[in-house]
């Protein structure tokens, strides 16, 4: 059923009621907003019937969030973990799917007609393990996604799809490490300017992985890191050729960098708590930008920072937003009010979140 606006106010963010189904496990993932108002959230949910998690999709219709079907594969697990759209009839959502609770996963993806969600076939080019992280869209034509597939050898190499208008294929992508690359997030800024981020395993720590399709095919870029323990990006915004920004954590604490047209470059950013980490990132052509992503202070709670007037600083996260709340997307139309979702708990099981920003 349709939820109500209901927000609670707190600083500058709000947060949204949003739906769940079933009285157990709820995760958001992802977020989706294009110009216009229409705007997707994806996840999943426990289901009691399959004993396994299903397919969680949310669609704001302007004046509340409501669940929205969604088909499944099989009956054992089947997640969403990026959502993407062009506009109200072009929305694509990413994940894994298993025929049953005990066979390996394969990559899901759905699509979104301006009427239903239905399974599209896609590529598993691995035997065991394939699983799809990241979404993004630029045309009805142009569309990429990544994660990441185990080969004969259970070596993990980094799994990039693209959307021609017509099918789903699978395109060649360097693997830095020869024990385990994985990419967890895709930004489009154009056809032949995408980005996608993750993490390798380079000499005896988990390293920041950045690579670029230009038109031709896709490279790695020299990524900074920071100390000497893991370093992971889990979200991008690619903006413009000389402009795109990668999240993520190093060590115990939040790692922001951006792209110049030359090269990646670890920026300052504010933080707080003993441990902190971004995993999503929405930015704009006029040099604005939010990441989300959560802290642990005395408990977890979400992070939100904003980038204004070429720096960036921390917003307070709104106080009704439930128990051990944290973020995993965010996203934002063009000016308008950004989105941003994860999940938090009622003492029991974990719950969707839904938190609305100020506008642009």
């Amino acid at each position: 059923s349709a939820i109500g606006v209901g927000w609670a106010t707190s600083a500058n963010w709000t947060v949204a009621s949003s739906p769940n189904r079933g009285s157990l496990s709820n995760i958001l993932n992802s977020v989706a907003a294009v110009d216009g108002g229409d705007a997707w959230a994806v996840g999943h949910w426990y289901d009691n019937t399959y004993a396994s998690y299903r397919t969680l999709v949310q669609r704001w219709n302007g004046a509340g969030w409501k669940v929205a079907s969604s088909p499944n594969v099989g009956s054992g697990y089947n997640d969403l973990n990026g959502v993407a759209a062009t506009g109200p009839t072009d929305a694509w959502a990413v994940g894994y799917s298993r025929a049953t609770p005990y066979s390996s996963a394969r990559t899901l993806i759905l699509h979104w007609n301006g009427a239903s969600w239905a399974v599209i076939p896609s590529p598993n080019p691995g035997p065991t393990e394939n699983v799809l992280y990241g979404v993004a869209a630029w045309t009805a034509a142009d569309a990429w996604a990544v994660g990441w597939y185990y080969d004969a050898q259970r070596v993990g190499h980094p799994l990039v799809l693209h959307w021609d208008g017509a099918r789903w294929s699978a395109v060649a992508a360097p693997a830095p490490s020869t024990y385990y690359s994985l990419l967890q997030a895709v930004s489009v800024a154009g056809l032949d300017d995408v980005w996608a981020g993750g993490y390798a395993y380079l000499n005896g720590r988990y390293s920041t992985l950045l690579m670029h399709w230009n038109g031709a095919a896709w490279t790695v870029a020299a990524s900074p890191n920071v100390g000497t323990r893991a370093n992971r990006i889990r979200g991008v915004a690619a903006v413009a050729f000389d402009d795109a920004w990668a999240v993520g954590d190093s060590q115990t604490r939040s790692l922001v960098q951006h792209w110049d047209g030359a090269a990646w470059s670890v920026v300052d950013h504010p933080t707080t708590g003993s441990y902190s980490t971004l995993w999503g990132v929405s930015a704009s052509a006029d040099g604005g930008a939010w990441a989300v992503g959560y802290s642990r202070v005395s408990s977890v709670q979400p992070l939100i920072l904003r980038r204004d007037a070429g720096s960036w600083s921390m917003t307070a996260p709104p106080d009704s937003a439930g128990i051990n709340p944290w973020l995993t997307a965010v996203a934002g139309p063009t000016g308008g009010a950004p989105w941003a979702v994860g999940t938090t708990s009622n003492g029991t099981a974990d719950r969707t979140l839904i938190l609305r920003g100020p506008a642009q």
